[in-house]
């Protein structure tokens, strides 16, 4: 079986704020919601049913990384006519599929949210955050390196053979929403302007992201 779910984040404190080619990024204390709607029954990977479920969420409190996309990346996937929120989302992936190479982790130690419009801003964002109630010095290792796990995970998509997207790229065995919606190449649109410029930037008054995210 494997779960389906839907996560709310809400951001505690920020803790420190970085600019990466005029992308805001930061890393922080979190609030992580889990909200279990059902679970799906394969067999191999052929799904053979959908069993909805009636659970009480799960909240912990964590430490994440994250970051808002320039304007103009959304922009540029806008007028390619791609799907802004797959490609965040298969961005997402991407680099939580590259954590255990960075971070000498598993996947399923960390968890992640992607959202095309969030807060009160209504302005793209994606976070990555360890799985575990206090966090375990992942999120904090990967932010630090952010620059790296950035390239390394548009070199994933990009050197991926498939078309549209597969396990070997932008699908994740454990997506809580079935791995919808993906889009390979807006995935790849996104990376390629996120890594254009490889350097930080010290950010001395970094702007704190509004409190409540949704998936």
């Amino acid at each position: 079986t494997q779960p389906l779910k839907d996560v709310d984040l809400t951001i505690i404190k920020t803790q420190e704020t970085r600019e990466v080619n005029s992308m805001r990024c930061a890393f922080g204390e979190v609030e992580v919601t889990e909200h279990f709607t059902g679970y799906k029954i394969k067999r191999r990977d052929t799904i053979i049913g959908i069993e909805p479920l009636t659970l009480p969420p799960l909240t912990f409190r964590t430490r994440a990384f994250w970051f808002i996309p320039p304007a103009a990346v959304e922009r540029a996937v806008t007028s390619a006519g791609k799907d802004l929120a797959g490609g965040l989302h298969g961005a997402e992936h991407a680099i939580i599929a590259l954590m255990p190479l960075h971070v000498m982790c598993d996947r399923w130690d960390v968890g992640g949210l992607s959202s095309a419009s969030y807060g009160e801003t209504g302005e793209p964002a994606i976070f990555v955050y360890d799985a575990y109630e206090g966090g375990i010095g992942l999120a904090e290792k990967a932010y630090s390196i952010l620059p790296d796990m950035l390239t390394s995970a548009y070199e994933l998509v990009r050197d991926c053979p498939c078309e549209d997207g597969c396990p070997s790229c932008i699908h994740s065995p454990k997506c809580g929403n079935d791995n919808q919606p993906l889009d390979k190449e807006a995935t790849l649109l996104i990376l390629d302007r996120l890594c254009q410029d490889p350097g930080f930037q010290n950010s001395a008054a970094g702007v704190p992201l509004p409190g409540k995210i949704f998936s």
